[in-house]
C-alpha cells in the first residue's frame, strides 16, 4: 500500500523520520512502508498536541463542529483506503471489517 509521504506531522510541519516496513503478522508479507516515531518525535508530538488543545478549546462549538464535519468528509473520501489499511493491520477479510466499522 502507498501511504503517500513518509513523515510525521508535528507542530504544523512534516518531519523526517526513519521509515520502517510494516509486516503483516499472519503471512509476514511486506504490505506497506510506514514511519515510526522515536522518543524525541513522540515528545514533540505530545507537546504539540497539548498546545493545540489550548487553541481547540478556545474555538466556539459551532467552529469545532465545522472542523469535525470537514474531518468526517475527508475520512469518508478515503473510506476504502482506510478499510484496506485496517484489514492488513488486523488480518480480517474486508466483509467482516466492513460489518465491524458500520457498528
Amino acid at each position: 500500500m502507498d501511504f503517500g509521504n513518509l513523515k510525521l506531522y508535528i507542530k504544523g510541519s512534516l518531519v523526517e523520520v526513519i521509515d520502517q516496513p510494516y509486516i503483516q503478522t499472519v503471512t509476514e508479507e511486506r504490505v506497506a512502508k510506514m514511519v515510526r516515531a522515536g522518543e524525541k518525535d513522540s515528545i514533540l508530538a505530545l507537546e504539540s498536541a497539548q498546545s493545540g488543545f489550548q487553541s481547540w478549546s478556545a474555538l466556539s462549538l459551532a467552529e469545532r463542529t465545522k472542523w469535525m464535519l470537514k474531518f468526517r468528509e475527508a475520512v469518508l473520501e478515503k473510506a476504502y483506503f482506510l478499510r484496506k489499511a485496517i484489514m492488513h493491520e488486523m488480518g480480517k477479510p474486508m466483509p467482516v471489517l466492513s460489518r465491524i466499522l458500520r457498528s
